[in-house]
């Protein structure tokens, strides 16, 4: 019986820390892989703007598709955030694509990029707050 008791006092003194921490541990590995994909759009869209500015329109085009690799990574969670973040997440990662098809200047394709990346670093700050868990009250 007091083996019995000591289980219980354990599991209540402890369990709430245990439940806490495993909160925060999903919390942290949502944040890292949305940050992650996030980065990696950035990234896509960095080597694009270059190989534009060099003259490869065909790779640039090809490097500015990171909404066909990941894109779902960025928008679903910027979704749940809210429906008009989730669009103008979507918005942000199909506008470079569009304009390198319509062949504009290096000079505004770059600038479109710089827009799409601020956008990114936006739904970065709102996602990231969303999915960090709460403390309950009194831990």
């Amino acid at each position: 019986m007091l083996q019995q008791s000591r289980h219980a006092l354990c599991a209540l003194t402890f369990g709430p820390f245990l439940l806490v921490s495993s909160a925060f541990a999903q919390g942290e590995d949502a944040q890292l892989a949305f940050v992650g994909d996030v980065e990696k759009c950035k990234a896509h869209l960095a080597v694009s703007v270059e190989l534009y500015a060099k003259g490869d329109r065909a790779a640039a085009l090809h490097a500015s598709h990171p909404i066909q690799e990941i894109g779902n990574k960025v928008i679903g969670p910027a979704s749940k955030v809210s429906a008009d973040l989730g669009d103008t997440v979507r918005a942000a990662l199909r506008r470079p694509s569009a304009d390198l098809k319509a062949a504009t200047p290096p000079q505004q394709y770059e600038q479109t990029v710089r827009e799409a990346m601020s956008t990114l670093d936006g739904a970065v700050e709102r996602v990231v707050q969303e999915i960090t868990p709460k403390l309950p009250r009194g831990v």
